[in-house]
């Protein structure tokens, strides 16, 4: 959670029955997150991005999707973040067939699992600057959200 400075907070001052469990050194150490979204399924043009989308922003990872139709370029176009198209091949995300965009995605990760892990180094090192970009970006939107929210409530009371 992100507290009145927009700063992150460890979810462990929440109450068990919130905590959700989260392997953080599993996310330090992926160069790819492949987030497999709460909806898959291109019924009724539903774009429902969770906390599982924005993760790869935080730990500085390259995300590929496996979810509903348009969801990469939803959250690409409306949060600005960079989605690393000069590696990772995002085709998948505009097929509206389940079935073909499911074999699309796995196309992609076998094609990215052929990579070795030199070379994503590398690929880290030499683009650092927009994995920093979109950890800043992630930081400022929920900052500028959790504010929206309070404000919103304020105005309930």
């Amino acid at each position: 959670w992100f507290d009145s400075n927009g700063d992150f907070q460890h979810q462990d001052y929440f109450e068990p029955i919130f905590l959700v469990p989260e392997e953080v050194e599993s996310y330090k150490n992926a160069y790819i997150n492949i987030i497999t979204e709460s909806n898959f399924e291109s019924i009724e043009n539903i774009i429902h991005p969770t906390e599982k989308s924005f993760r790869p922003f935080y730990y500085f990872q390259i995300p590929i999707f496996v979810s509903s139709p348009n969801h990469l370029k939803y959250i690409e176009e409306k949060y600005g973040f960079d989605m690393f198209h000069d590696l990772i091949d995002h085709s998948y995300d505009s097929i509206e067939n389940d079935v073909d965009r499911f074999h699309k995605v796995m196309e992609e990760i076998n094609k990215l699992n052929r990579n070795t892990n030199i070379f994503y180094y590398q690929y880290f090192r030499k683009n650092k600057h927009r994995f920093e970009n979109n950890k800043k970006i992630l930081l400022e939107k929920f900052k500028n959200n959790r504010i929206l929210d309070l404000d919103y409530i304020w105005n309930l009371i």
